[in-house]
């Protein structure tokens, strides 16, 4: 995950892209405690809270980790579970959607 939000973190402020982090565990102050102390740097992540997970299953989440590339309101890749090289497909996945949104956007 680091690897990604590093990623993200660099093209945040010209993409405007935020991470949301769906956290549904019940325990939310843990949550609170693990973003405060390792996300801390990341400002365009978000933390939301679903206790049970009913939100999350029903966007359609293939299960725990999943990965939602989302671009304009409309899903564009998802990944679901943990596999060596899943980083870099998320990347990959990424920076084809960013291809087709053009150049960054300029304040």
């Amino acid at each position: 995950m680091p690897v990604i939000l590093d990623a993200v973190h660099g093209m945040a402020a010209a993409r405007r892209l935020e991470v949301v982090l769906w956290n549904i565990d019940t325990d939310t102050e843990r949550a609170k405690a693990f973003l405060q102390q390792h996300l801390a740097r990341y400002p365009n992540v978000v933390l939301r809270f679903d206790p049970g997970g009913q939100q999350f299953h029903g966007l359609g989440a293939p299960g725990m980790p999943a990965t939602f590339i989302v671009q304009a309101g409309i899903t564009r890749a998802v990944f679901g579970g943990y596999k060596p090289g899943v980083e870099r497909d998320i990347l990959s996945a990424l920076q084809q959607v960013l291809a087709t949104q053009g150049p960054p956007a300029e304040d």
